[in-house]
């Protein structure tokens, strides 16, 4: 987990009153997923992740909403399409629009 994530979630539970006490950090969502249906514990995972399938797992938004992760694009080194162009082009057209949403969604 980066740095100023693992701050800002830790800042937010000891608001709660609480420490928490990490056991795991898997790379994979699904993993996380797994063994937090296995009764392991909980977790704090992306919004995005509540697409996964889940059997058994209830997805609650954090409150206050006040952590934030910079999200970056990664590619292939020397990769080159006409794919990965386009993306790149669109991000570039659309990285204000994209952080004005961004800055909607702060408390």
């Amino acid at each position: 987990m980066a740095p100023g994530l693992y701050d800002s979630i830790t800042a937010l539970c000891n608001e709660a009153g609480f420490v928490p006490r990490i056991e795991h950090e898997p790379n994979l969502m699904q993993t996380v997923l797994s063994l937090v249906a296995s009764e392991a514990g909980a977790a704090i995972i992306p919004a995005c992740v509540s697409n996964l399938r889940a059997d058994g797992v209830k997805f609650l938004r954090m409150v206050p909403d006040r952590a934030r992760v910079e999200l970056i694009a990664a590619w292939s080194k020397g990769a080159s399409s006409v794919v990965l162009r386009s993306f790149l082009d669109m991000l570039g057209e659309e990285a204000a629009v994209i952080r004005e949403k961004a800055k909607s969604h702060l408390p």
